[in-house]
């Protein structure tokens, strides 16, 4: 066993061994703090998505953005058709598009920032 693996494994025993070691109020404790911090994240996205909806940007078609061919085609082959899509898609996922360089990727994000 080469060492990362071994590191791998003495880790994972270790979280077992924490884990199991705790008592079941401690457990229930663990897991109603997750369930808080979850809550928590949840409300956060809802806010997000509300704040996201009320610009009135959002819900542009891309067609209304003065994009090249290439990064106008670029974006239609990914399904991407309107700002929201391509922010839930995630900007820093553009350049993983094919045919999109670091030419397109900046031009998309003029067009969205305009």
């Amino acid at each position: 066993m080469n060492f990362l693996s071994n590191f791998r494994n003495k880790i994972s025993k270790m979280t077992n061994d924490f884990f199991e070691s705790i008592d079941k109020p401690s457990q229930d404790w663990l897991n109603a703090l997750r369930l808080a911090e979850c809550r928590e994240l949840e409300r956060w996205l809802k806010e997000r998505i509300k704040y996201l909806d009320s610009l009135p940007f959002i819900k542009e078609k891309i067609e209304h953005l003065e994009l090249s061919i290439r990064a106008y085609n670029a974006l239609k082959s990914n399904k991407l058709h309107t700002v929201e899509d391509i922010i839930h898609f995630g900007i820093a996922n553009i350049p993983l598009i094919r045919n999109v360089g670091s030419k397109t990727v900046i031009e998309i994000k003029k067009a969205i920032a305009h």
